[in-house]
C-alpha cells in the first residue's frame, strides 16, 4: 500500500528523524505496518510519502463495522532509527501521539496486492 500521511509539527523547530516505522490498527486490532524513510519534520503539517503493509484477513472482518467503508485507523511508532541508530526519545514521543485517519476502503482496496486471490479463498455459507 502506498499512501501519504500527514504529521504535524507544531514547534519551531526542523527535526531530522529518519526512518520511522508504525503498527497500524482499526478498532484496536493491529491490521498491518506503515514506513516512512527519510524523515524531516519541517514547522507545520509535513505531508510525506509511506509505504505500507495491510493484513487483509485482519481488515476484512473489521469492515463489516464500517458499513460506509470509511475506517477509522491509527498509526503508532514502533521505532524511529536514524543511520542504523535507535532514537528512543522520538520513538517515545511519537508512541504517545498517534495519528488517527481516515481511509476510504473503497478506494484502497482494488490497490492492493492479491486481494481477489484471498477473497476466492473465502468459505461462504
Amino acid at each position: 500500500m502506498l499512501g501519504t500521511a500527514g504529521i504535524p509539527n507544531p514547534t519551531n523547530m526542523t527535526v531530522e528523524l529518519g526512518t520511522i516505522l508504525s503498527d497500524l490498527f482499526v478498532d484496536g486490532t493491529m491490521i498491518g505496518n506503515s514506513t516512512l524513510q527519510n524523515v524531516v519534520l519541517q514547522p507545520g503539517l509535513n505531508r510525506l510519502p509511506f509505504r505500507g503493509a495491510v493484513r487483509i484477513d485482519a481488515l476484512l472482518p473489521l469492515l463489516a463495522r464500517h458499513t460506509n467503508l470509511k475506517v477509522p485507523m491509527e498509526a503508532r511508532a514502533r521505532s524511529v532509527t536514524r543511520n542504523g541508530a535507535n532514537l528512543v526519545y522520538y520513538t517515545e514521543a511519537l508512541r504517545a501521539n498517534p495519528i488517527r485517519f481516515e481511509v476510504d476502503v473503497a478506494d484502497a482496496l482494488p490497490n492492493i496486492p492479491n486481494l481477489l486471490d484471498f477473497l476466492r479463498g473465502v468459505k461462504r455459507d
